[in-house]
């Protein structure tokens, strides 16, 4: 009986300490909780937050490209990109067959993943209701712009497209980027625990801003039509390449520009090099006889020829300076200086160029552009090849008259033939016309520069005279039009390569480059239309490859469209 007291002592004691270790732990956590809620409380709320919420990105659409007639050439329309989250992916095998049916392969792709990953960009309309009805968790879509060309590889060259950053990778898509790019706005957006996207309250928006519209003077009619042309002759030339371009002659305003080959802008990973070069700005080529309209011209102006004269073309074989032998194709005597472009005479045209000498022919050259970028505004633009004047040899004022020793884009050579047809003005080639807002209000407007005169009217008219003539019944006469009068000159040029025994730079005896400048109509030259084919092999000659693509383009230019239409004919506005 006397050890009852003590047991209990020990019990009491017992509890005691049970006792103070749960108020010891009570408090322990009593501070830990006004640590978490008051201390640092707005921190772990803001970690909460974050972790249940993050911005979304509201896509605003890239701006437009449009024709002179507000045609589209280039515009956005909404479409989705895929997402993958691996966490949240309950039927493998349905998703699979999903992204399969997409040309992705998820087991593949999950292989590598860390994360959520992007698996498919730009899905239709059509793509996306159809993954939404199919409801598989793990797949989520979010809306992007989706880059659509109405005339695909009719208007690449010009145009361009885009990379896989959706940012402009050629054309004026790239020249163009800082204005055409939209710019994203932010939403915040709550995710539930199937990371699902919820609305917050009070959730924070940063509106976005879409891209300005470019405005070309191009037609997209007369686009459509010069690239038909070319495609179909390109199918008979087999050539390595080739380039056609339409200028109104009293603007400047190009109206087509043309490559061949071209590609699909929406698919431009999978083209060529050869095929995403813009021949007709990005690549410089001898004229050949195309030339020798710039120097009779220049020469008439300077008085050094007469239009009433006769030139001895020497039956078709002169020996020039030192030593050096010119032929012509067509031999011909003595003859109206009119027919040295009629039915294109290499002596002739060498015989004028002497008269004129090195200084004034030089002049010629750099007065109607030629060795300079014409600033029309595509990207990559050659300025051709002129050399210095210091660096020409004896036999460049006979070579250069007939287009050798020097090397021009067909873009340049057309913007040359308008001044020479318009009435003897040289007006810049002009593609761009304005920029807007998505409002239409005007942010930069891109003027018709002034024009500078290189020829008198009287010239222009001699010029256009001959070169009549030369379509009717000179080089060019295998490309006569039924309905439409025109006129033009044609030119084939060797080309130059290493001879594979010694090495020695000479011409080609089997590659060329065919040209037609010409321009329609003939009373009132309205358009000027030139055609360039890169080593055609079939049809070799200026006359029958590129006469012919031209004529029908200037044919269906005017017939078609309406185009010359009360034109001013010479005179630029």
């Amino acid at each position: 009986m006397m050890d009852r007291p003590a047991e209990l002592s020990g019990v009491h004691g017992r509890s005691l300490l049970l006792l103070g270790g749960v108020l010891a732990a009570l408090t322990a956590l009593g501070a830990r909780l006004v640590h978490l809620q008051v201390l640092a409380g707005g921190e772990y709320r803001e970690a909460g937050t974050r972790q249940r919420s993050a911005p979304f990105v509201l896509t605003e659409p890239r701006g437009e490209i449009l024709d002179c007639h507000g045609v589209p050439l280039a515009f956005s329309e909404p479409g989705f990109d895929l997402w993958v989250d691996p966490r949240a992916l309950t039927d493998m095998p349905a998703a699979a067959e999903l992204l399969r049916g997409l040309g992705v392969d998820l087991e593949e792709r999950l292989a590598s993943a860390r994360g959520s990953f992007l698996a498919a960009r730009a899905l239709s309309v059509e793509q996306a209701e159809a993954l939404r009805a199919a409801a598989c968790a793990g797949l989520r879509l979010q809306g992007v712009s989706r880059r659509t060309y109405p005339l695909g590889s009719a208007c690449a060259h010009v145009v361009g497209c885009l990379g896989e950053d959706g940012a402009g990778l050629e054309g004026l898509e790239f020249a163009w980027e800082d204005a055409l790019a939209s710019r994203s706005g932010l939403r915040e957006l709550g995710s539930d625990g199937l990371h699902r996207r919820i609305d917050l309250p009070d959730s924070r928006e940063r509106p976005g801003l879409p891209g300005a519209r470019l405005v070309l003077a191009l037609d997209a009619s007369l686009q459509r039509i010069a690239f038909e042309e070319m495609s179909r002759a390109a199918g008979e030339l087999a050539p390595a390449g080739g380039a056609a371009v339409i200028i109104e002659s009293a603007t400047g305003d190009v109206k087509a520009i043309v490559s061949w080959p071209s590609y699909d802008p929406a698919a431009r990973r999978v083209a060529t090099a050869s095929a995403a070069l813009n021949r007709a700005v990005q690549c410089a080529f001898e004229p050949g006889s195309t030339f020798k309209p710039f120097v009779l011209s220049w020469a008439l102006e300077r008085g050094v020829i007469r239009q009433l004269e006769q030139i001895d073309c020497e039956g078709g074989r002169w020996q020039a300076l030192e030593g050096r032998v010119v032929h012509d194709s067509r031999p011909k005597g003595v003859v109206p200086i009119e027919d040295v472009l009629v039915y294109s005479s290499n002596i002739g045209a060498a015989k004028v160029g002497l008269r004129l000498g090195p200084d004034r022919l030089f002049e010629c050259v750099k007065a109607f552009g030629f060795g300079e970028r014409t600033g029309a505004g595509l990207p990559g633009e050659s300025p051709g090849l002129v050399r210095p004047r210091t660096e020409w040899s004896p036999h460049t004022v006979i070579s250069v008259p007939f287009g050798q020793e020097l090397a021009v884009t067909p873009l340049q050579l057309a913007a040359g033939y308008a001044a020479l047809v318009n009435g003897g003005l040289r007006v810049r080639p002009r593609i761009i016309d304005r920029l807007e807002d998505e409002s239409g209000r005007v942010l930069c407007e891109f003027a018709r520069e002034e024009p500078a005169r290189v020829v008198s009217e009287e010239t222009s008219r001699w010029v256009v005279r001959a070169l009549a003539r030369a379509a009717a019944e000179g080089t060019s006469r295998r490309a006569r039009s039924v309905s439409v009068e025109f006129g033009g000159k044609t030119g084939t040029a060797q080309k130059w390569e290493r001879d594979a025994n010694t090495g020695a730079l000479g011409p080609s005896a089997t590659k060329v480059v065919a040209w037609f400048a010409g321009f329609a109509p003939v009373e009132r030259p309205a358009i000027v239309c030139l055609v360039m084919w890169d080593e055609p092999q079939t049809l070799r000659g200026g006359g029958t490859a590129a006469a012919p693509v031209a004529a029908r383009i200037l044919e269906r230019a005017l017939v078609e469209t309406g185009l010359g239409k009360g034109s001013q004919g010479g005179r630029a506005p």
